[in-house]
């Protein structure tokens, strides 16, 4: 065998045991909520879906699945709506590198040093935690992301379209929203998508600007671990596991992972 051959199959190795070790303990957790047991195990003695059903009827962790969704939604489309204009204007600023990095700093700092400074902002400012003020909390965290996605998709793009569509007649607005924006629609499908994925699943900013009413699921989850490890956990987590699989189907299917960047 060549070295080259060698190395191959050294490669092969070593990513599948990557792969392995990444999907194992997913697989894992999924076929454990499955099970007839009030304890997680692996495999199951039996299987059967009362977890599931424990989780839909469960109206504290419903509840909070809805703040989530609610949020992740209202987060995505502001984030989207801020960073798309953000990312446009840093594209075409002379300061490009310095905004590049203001904007993507929340990426340098812990999520939870973020949900800190907010908390002590709004207890400075003497601001009732709730639903407006999570969504600050996690615009911010979402931002980079819209940026860098926004950013890659304008790599690409052919500032002489809108040149000719001004020379057309078409002011900078109607320029921006009939032309850039159609443009730039798959990689905005696809920072939005990531936007809500990352919002729906935040802890670490939630948690600190969370009230008893505004819980959101991965909240909920965290706080029911302490006390119940039992498999409605790994119920949950398969449904949230379903249902970012979906967002990322959409993506593929409307804007198609190979336009994004």
């Amino acid at each position: 065998m060549t070295d080259s051959a060698l190395s191959r199959h050294l490669l092969t190795i070593v990513v599948a045991a990557v792969i392995i070790f990444m999907v194992a303990p997913i697989f894992v957790l999924t076929v454990a909520s499955f099970g007839q047991e009030n304890h997680l195990a692996f495999p199951p003695s039996g299987y059967s879906l009362k977890w599931y059903t424990a989780f839909f009827n469960n109206t504290p962790f419903m509840n909070s699945f809805m703040i989530s969704l609610q949020l992740a939604v209202a987060s995505a489309l502001a984030g989207l709506a801020i960073g798309t204009i953000s990312a446009y204007s840093i594209e075409r600023s002379p300061y490009r590198n310095a905004l590049l990095s203001f904007f993507i700093s929340p990426l340098m700092v812990p999520g939870v040093i973020i949900g800190l400074a907010i908390l002590r902002f709004t207890a400075l400012m003497d601001l009732s935690h709730g639903f407006w003020i999570m969504l600050i909390g996690h615009v911010v965290i979402i931002i980079p992301y819209v940026v860098r996605t926004i950013m890659a998709s304008l790599y690409r793009y052919n500032v002489s379209l809108e040149e000719a569509a001004q020379t057309l007649g078409a002011n900078k607005v109607q320029t921006f929203f009939r032309i850039t924006i159609p443009i730039l629609k798959p990689g905005l499908i696809a920072a939005g998508s990531f936007a809500f994925i990352i919002s729906f699943g935040n802890l670490s900013v939630s948690i600190f600007l969370a009230s008893a009413r505004m819980a959101t699921l991965p909240i909920r989850i965290f706080n029911y671990a302490e006390f119940s490890p039992d498999p409605i956990l790994a119920a949950i987590s398969a449904v949230t596991l379903v249902f970012t699989l979906i967002v990322m189907i959409i993506v593929e299917k409307t804007a198609g992972l190979d336009n994004v960047c």
